[in-house]
């Protein structure tokens, strides 16, 4: 395998570093925001039937960005090297010192964001979250992981729906029968079809 630019090769170890790089970024991050995502939304129940009434692309949009901030995916961004030594509020930094940013940190910092420890899908200031880094580091795979986010939690939630109509339907306490409980599923997938 060889990758050139301007005339320079990457070398094995760097190319290696690379397909790492992106294969850990590209998959697992997503992996993890879906995961992390499903288990926010489970765990506030009333933030998730709000969604779901609204159920909107733009609200759907918004609790992924709230999400991100809240339990992103990636806690730590990559070890750096400074090329130049920088005043920093807490300490002075030389260049050659390696730095990580803790991205969950900054996402919680009560000077950014109104009561930071709490889940709000409607947040006014979520775009500020660093859970795809800034500047020169900006993940070039955010606007594929916001959409893959949005499509997955919602087809997950939908789900969520469908499958409490069946347990009620299936409950101990029900009197429906088997092909009731079916038709009830039918009913529900039908709901989920139509945005409902």
């Amino acid at each position: 395998m060889a990758a050139e630019a301007q005339g320079e090769r990457l070398s094995e170890e760097e190319l290696s570093s690379m397909v790492a790089l992106l294969f850990v970024t590209g998959h697992e991050t997503v992996v993890n925001l879906l995961g992390n995502g499903a288990l926010v939304l489970m765990q506030h129940p009333e933030q998730l039937a709000c969604l779901l009434a609204d159920n909107s692309d733009a609200a759907w949009d918004a609790a992924v960005e709230e999400l991100l901030r809240f339990d992103g995916p990636v806690e730590t961004s990559t070890t750096r090297g400074r090329a130049r030594t920088s005043p920093c509020t807490a300490a002075e930094i030389k260049r050659g010192d390696v730095v990580r940013v803790v991205i969950t940190s900054a996402n919680r910092d009560e000077r950014q964001f109104a009561c930071p420890h709490q889940l709000d899908l409607q947040r006014d200031d979520v775009n500020a979250h660093l859970a795809f880094g800034r500047g020169a580091h900006y993940c070039l795979g955010a606007p594929l992981a916001r959409l893959e986010g949005r499509i997955a939690l919602r087809s997950c939630s939908r789900l969520a729906v469908l499958a409490a109509d069946v347990t009620a339907q299936n409950s101990p306490g029900a009197s429906a029968s088997s092909s009731a409980a079916g038709c009830a599923a039918h009913r529900a997938v039908k709901r989920i079809g139509s945005g409902v």
